[in-house]
């Protein structure tokens, strides 16, 4: 099995900075008695933002591969060392380059339009001319439907959101997109994968397509729940990484 699970706000807890579920790592270490798991963190943090919350949080083992900024792959070592998967991560680059070259207009004219939203942080972004950071829930509404229309005609070009924050992309390079190419690797086809998450950018990986098993927890967003009991998946009654944990103690897998 192929396990992929979001980070921020599926496993860990706000209100609890400093610690990660231990239902959730029983539940892996005792399920891999009976058959083989691989975990993957599938994530929008860079590994240096990544690790270091791990290290901080005490996390009892490291994950055997990462998808970083939701579309970069790695091997990580039981001591936790990355190993880039080069073979997809310099095409994911060179795509990115391209579509940001020829778009350079969109984001000229969305800068225009986002202008007189006070408060909104305009950045840079992992080689991307724009990036987005709202000052609230209620601002990254408002932002959407500018995002929407100025992508209407760019059918490559996608905007991928998490709570407040807004990241431009590739569609061929999502998480459900890069989470396919693991499994791929792997030999393991949707069937055998389970994916959690809780926010917009978690969507890609949450569809039948890309793993047969969805789960969510219960502080997902209204759209995630959604899409993951849509998908016949399971949305717990309780959040973060105990909601994770309790729906994966629900879960009726294949035989392995």
């Amino acid at each position: 099995m192929l396990l992929s699970t979001d980070f921020d706000g599926t496993l860990t807890d706000p209100d609890r900075p400093d610690s990660l579920c231990p239902t959730f790592f029983n539940w892996i270490e005792q399920t891999r008695r009976t058959r083989p798991l691989i975990w993957t963190i599938n994530t929008g943090r860079d590994w240096t933002s990544l690790h270091a919350e791990l290290v901080r949080r005490r996390v009892p083992f490291f994950p055997d591969w990462v998808i970083l900024v939701e579309r970069h792959l790695y091997a990580v070592s039981p001591d936790g060392h990355p190993q880039p998967a080069d073979d997809w991560n310099q095409p994911c680059d060179q795509a990115h380059a391209d579509l940001f070259h020829r778009t350079s207009d969109v984001f000229v004219r969305l800068r225009e339009n986002l202008s007189g939203f006070a408060g909104l942080d305009l950045v840079r972004d992992v080689g991307c001319p724009l990036g987005l950071i709202a000052q609230s829930e209620a601002q990254a509404a408002a932002v959407q439907p500018i995002v929407d229309a100025a992508l209407a005609g760019q059918p490559t070009l996608i905007c991928v959101r998490n709570s407040v924050y807004f990241r431009f992309g590739h569609v061929a390079y999502t998480k459900g997109t890069t989470l396919n190419e693991l499994g791929r690797r792997l030999g393991l086809p949707p069937a055998q994968r389970i994916a959690a998450g809780d926010q917009f950018n978690d969507l890609p990986m949450l569809r039948p397509d890309v793993a047969a098993h969805l789960i969510c927890p219960s502080n997902a967003i209204p759209e995630v729940r959604a899409q993951v009991l849509a998908g016949g998946g399971l949305v717990s009654s309780r959040p973060y990484g105990t909601g994770v944990a309790d729906a994966l103690r629900q879960l009726v897998l294949p035989q392995a």
